[in-house]
């Protein structure tokens, strides 16, 4: 069987530690159904997009990643697939022939004289980033936790980074007449934003991690 350069379908494996499991979303290019259950890959229907759905779930995560798992078929005409496994499906890959490489781990929190880790819930996804530190004249007026985010530590070791979805709303603060600007993401829980801050971006209380968001991206 060639190898599939289509678009592919939407789906989703599992990727788990011992105390957090993610879905991480994708496309996959897999021909072979037989496949999908020996490597835990789940397809997403229409039907099946729903809010309970995308907690939890990743799309363009770049940390953390799953494993992949390759497989050569014996029959020249059979070809090779791969594609991205469940943490629990390893086992039975691996049984099944296929070889695995493994994927990026949890990246933990960095500090440094220079930069910061913040990170907001949103979706029940620990979104995290990297925020350099504000120089010392705008570190007294400006506090980017009002708006939500949180100061990351070594204990927090499930921070997602990089992801198109979920991705949080911004707010920014207009700060010196107009000479400065403090703009970050918030979490959207906070509807009513403090005084000075306002939403960044036009996306204001929908952002881009709703359910209709959600739907388009998959």
């Amino acid at each position: 069987m060639p190898r599939n350069y289509t678009n592919g379908f939407s789906a989703y494996v599992t990727l788990k530690t011992e105390t957090y499991s993610l879905k991480y979303g994708y496309k996959c290019r897999l021909q072979r159904e037989t496949a999908l259950g020996t490597l835990g890959i789940t397809k997403i229907e229409p039907a099946a997009v729903t809010s309970a759905l995308m907690q939890n779930f990743v799309l363009g995560c770049n940390s953390p990643k799953p494993a992949r798992a390759a497989k050569a078929f014996a029959a020249a005409t059979d070809g090779h697939e791969s594609s991205f496994v469940s943490t629990d499906s390893m086992t039975a890959a691996r049984a099944d022939g296929w070889k695995l490489s493994m994927g990026v781990s949890f990246r933990p929190a960095v500090s440094t004289d220079n930069t910061q880790t913040y990170y907001v819930t949103i979706n029940g996804v620990k979104y995290g980033w990297v925020s350099s530190r504000l120089p010392s004249a705008m570190a007294t007026i400006v506090d980017i936790t009002q708006v939500g985010p949180k100061l990351a530590t070594k204990d927090d070791t499930d921070l997602v980074y990089g992801c198109s979805f979920p991705k949080p709303p911004k707010a920014v603060k207009i700060l010196n007449d107009g000479a400065d600007r403090c703009e970050t993401f918030r979490d959207p829980s906070v509807v009513t934003l403090p005084a000075g801050w306002k939403p960044s971006n036009g996306r204001g209380k929908s952002g881009i991690y709703t359910l209709e968001h959600f739907k388009t991206k998959v």
